[in-house]
């Protein structure tokens, strides 16, 4: 992208106006609104780098051929600044509704910044430079938020890789499971039907569903698996990062079905000969 020399700060002249904006991130900023008149050029100034060169909706370039749009935009990476210029011939339709174009940029502390600028045939309206500032201490707390940002999404990825590869390694064990078709179970308008009891290289797990054949809203709070041999679902109950029981409905209304999971970790991968219990409750104690 070609660009100008330089831009050289205007001094304030007879007609026109300089003027300071300040970026508050903690305050929802309208698009500031830039006002130019034909001939003459608006410098705009920026307390920080961008991570990507601004980008203008209706703007030639700098040197770039020209391709009939009604601004010129040039930029100074080297100091932080930019400058735009109406560059089209003022006609009479412009008296009734005056172009307007928009700049977009992004800070390299991760803040937004999007412009308005708009053509005015005042002279002394024009906005012949424009400081954009951060308050205070700003720019150091949204470099550490966007750190913070790039941060939390790394540590997302390598949990869900982490867990893409606990998943395969149980499925590498491969998956048993019995099917039940036995009637049923029962209470004050609850009916919890076992449909398998599978077990892979991680876990023994009960998949079932929850029909709520009362009257009222049904609220599901939990479902345990427990073994005689004393091992239960309930174990990793603490370490919430390991979920052990699933619904995938929370709130059942009448005649609505839930299917869940509940799960007894294998920490040895072998799978205990014993009899299970599946335990399932909801919020009004049944």
């Amino acid at each position: 992208m070609a660009s100008n020399p330089p831009l050289t700060p205007p001094q304030a002249p007879a007609s026109g106006r300089v003027r300071e904006v300040v970026l508050d991130p903690q305050k929802r900023l309208e698009a500031p609104e830039i006002r130019l008149a034909p001939g003459l050029t608006s410098t705009l100034t920026f307390p920080e780098p961008w991570v990507s060169s601004p980008a203008c909706g209706d703007c030639q370039y700098g040197d770039a051929p020209h391709q009939g749009q009604f601004w010129r935009l040039d930029i100074d990476a080297a100091t932080n600044a930019i400058s735009i210029k109406f560059i089209a011939m003022p006609t009479a339709a412009m008296l009734r509704t005056p172009p307007v174009t928009n700049v977009n940029l992004q800070l390299e502390s991760g803040l937004y910044v999007s412009l308005l600028i708009v053509l005015t045939l005042e002279p002394k309206e024009s906005d012949l430079r424009v400081d954009f500032r951060l308050p205070a201490g700003a720019a150091s707390k949204e470099r550490l938020t966007q750190k913070e940002k790039e941060l939390s999404a790394g540590f997302d990825a390598r949990v869900a890789l982490a867990a893409q590869k606990e998943l395969l390694k149980a499925l590498a064990a491969g998956t048993r499971c019995r099917a039940f078709s036995q009637a049923p179970q029962r209470a004050d308008g609850m009916v919890v039907r076992l449909e398998q009891l599978c077990s892979n290289g991680a876990y023994v797990y009960a998949v079932f569903t929850v029909e709520n054949r009362g009257r009222t809203e049904l609220s599901l709070r939990d479902a345990t698996l427990t073994g005689d041999d004393g091992s239960t679902s309930e174990e990793l109950r603490a370490d919430e990062s390991v979920p052990v029981m699933l619904f995938d409905k929370q709130v059942l209304p009448f005649n609505g079905t839930a299917r869940g999971v509940a799960a007894i970790p294998l920490t040895t991968g072998i799978v205990p000969k014993t009899v299970y219990t599946l335990t399932v409750a909801e919020d009004g104690g049944k």
